[in-house]
């Protein structure tokens, strides 16, 4: 497998052999009325690896200055759903015969299997990933963290990812003037901060399970962290996900009980066999490129 390293200061990586998209028919089925498949939910632990910073776009000022504060909703710490979502589905892309973005055209009446699970334009997903319990910033030692402000570029070809380890400097100085460039200050939690969050499955099968739980680093063979947030360019945004309370399949009376029937599942067990159905189904060729892929995940290529 190649993989770009980049400039001396780059921060990420690049796969340039990138699994080729294959795309399926639609389902033909409502999903919400529909028995089909896996349904249920996990209620999922999401640790910071290194501090983690998640902002909204908006600015405060204290007495040093401007800072983007981290997410917030009703005065309390939070890390969107949206935002879970967006991270799984990029590994989940990369893991699998699919396209980027969700750009698969519904209208042609074929998907790929990232967009059969997480949607595209005109197709509703299979999964929500629900905003994480608010975290009382009084409890969190939250810190203001200086960063040079750049913009890397776009990547050349293949797929980015940005290291967990490389030891790059959060400031920067410029190449050519040897000044530093311009900084920005975000509110980060501190390592070892916890969110907990809860993910919804309706009509998954079993080998799109599999690479959920691979695409969220879950799978007991193939372990690995994520990045998330912002400044991942900037030595932020490792993250760690844990099923405290296993895989929860609900019964067929999801839907005509007040109170549905739930199945734990075991993520050593379960959902060993689940990873490995989804495996087992693709090509030599594009396991090959998996297993690659998982393996620098683990391991920041040249770090």
């Amino acid at each position: 497998m190649k993989i770009y390293k980049g400039r001396p200061y780059d921060e990420y990586y690049s796969f340039l052999d990138t699994i080729s998209p294959k795309s399926e028919s639609l389902p033909q089925y409502a999903h919400h009325d529909h028995l089909e498949g896996l349904r249920g939910r996990m209620k999922l632990e999401i640790q910071a690896i290194s501090p983690v910073f998640v902002g909204t776009g908006e600015y405060e000022v204290d007495s040093q200055g401007i800072y983007q504060p981290f997410a917030r909703t009703g005065g309390r710490l939070v890390i969107p759903g949206t935002t879970i979502k967006g991270v799984v589905r990029t590994y989940a892309e990369a893991l699998s015969p699919s396209c980027e973005g969700g750009r698969c055209d519904v209208s042609k009446g074929k998907v790929c299997i990232a967009c059969r699970i997480f949607g595209a334009l005109g197709f509703q997903g299979r999964v929500t990933f629900c905003d994480t319990e608010g975290l009382d910033p009084n409890e969190v030692k939250l810190r203001k963290y200086t960063m040079s402000v750049r913009w890397s570029g776009r990547r050349r070809d293949g797929r980015r990812f940005y290291y967990h380890n490389k030891p790059t400097s959060q400031i920067l100085v410029n190449s050519k003037t040897g000044k530093p460039l311009p900084e920005e200050r975000v509110e980060v939690v501190p390592k070892g901060t916890r969110f907990t969050s809860e993910l919804i499955f309706e009509n998954l099968s079993n080998e799109e399970m599999g690479l959920l739980l691979l695409a969220m680093g879950l799978s007991p063979k193939h372990r690995f962290d994520l990045k998330l947030g912002g400044g991942k360019n900037r030595r932020l945004g490792s993250v760690r996900f844990h099923l405290p309370s296993g895989i929860n399949v609900a019964g067929n009376d999801i839907y005509t009980s007040f109170a549905p029937e739930y199945e734990v599942k075991d993520i050593c067990t379960w959902g060993t066999e689940a990873v490995d159905c989804y495996l087992s189904g693709l090509s030599k060729e594009h396991k090959a490129l998996v297993m690659e892929f998982i393996r620098a995940f683990q391991k920041d290529p040249d770090s």
